[in-house]
């Protein structure tokens, strides 16, 4: 049978049996109320229930003057949530926004910016050997990279002397390493000698053999210097370019011809 709770006008499905014959009492699971259910036929001429306050939701739960009734035995309609009120909107509107999530974004944004900008000065001259115009980026900020003899190595030279008559000539070999799997010119090669202070007494260039040098391969080198200066002690191969040997040179005579007088 359906009886109705005369408080808030909610309807339950109840079984005939548990009312009895007499009735018994039963709560309501939506307000709570508390009333005397009587079986169908007497409650055929029940008054109309009063109007219904607001509901309350709550467990149902009928229950007789000694123990409650199962309230599985009852299945109320579903009402919708109740709308909130002003003040309540107000309070959410008021919550501080969480920025922990969004300080974490920026912790990382920066790290990888700081990583790559690392990666892009370390590894320069890869960058500018694959893109060769990623050098003037470099050279807009102060850091020009110089390619001049990338993938190459110059091991250590060998050398030896001999007599040609009155000259004393030494002799330089060598051989520079492609470490690249492309085939690659040899720029110019530079010669030094220095002192046991570090002084340059003489410089010369100088080529390999062989212009190129295939992928992993070698290129061979000789040159020979005669006469060198006395107390040389340090001999330096490097790369260069004819007009930087040339700007060398240049100044090594204006030096000679302009001497400093030191007090």
């Amino acid at each position: 049978m359906i009886i109705t709770c005369p408080n808030c006008a909610s309807r339950f499905n109840l079984k005939d049996e548990l009312l009895g014959e007499k009735g018994r009492n039963v709560k309501c699971a939506k307000c709570t109320h508390r009333w005397f259910a009587e079986p169908k036929a007497k409650t055929a001429a029940a008054p109309a229930a009063p109007p219904p306050p607001a509901p309350k939701p709550r467990d149902a739960d009928a229950d007789t003057p000694d123990e409650d009734a199962d309230s599985d035995d009852m299945d109320a309609a579903p009402t919708p949530p109740p709308i909130p009120t002003e003040e309540e909107i107000a309070r959410y509107q008021s919550r501080p926004v969480k920025t922990r999530s969004l300080l974490l974004w920026w912790i990382v944004l920066f790290t990888l910016i700081v990583l790559m900008s690392l990666g892009a000065i370390l590894f320069s001259r890869d960058i500018v050997s694959v893109y060769p115009a990623a050098n003037k980026l470099y050279a807009a900020v102060g850091i020009p990279v110089n390619t001049l003899g990338y993938g190459l190595e110059i091991p250590n030279p060998e050398t030896s002397q001999r007599e040609d008559g009155s000259d004393r000539i030494i002799i330089v070999t060598g051989e520079i390493k492609n470490t690249t799997g492309d085939v690659l010119d040899v720029p110019l090669l530079r010669g030094e000698l220095k002192n046991a202070q570090g002084k340059t007494l003489f410089i010369w260039s100088f080529n390999t053999k062989e212009p190129r040098v295939l992928a992993g391969e070698g290129a061979a080198y000789e040159t020979e210097i005669k006469n060198p200066p006395p107390g040389a002690t340090e001999l330096n191969i490097s790369f260069t370019r004819q007009e930087e040997i040339d700007a060398e040179r240049q100044q090594a005579r204006e030096a000679a011809t302009n001497p400093t007088d030191k007090h």
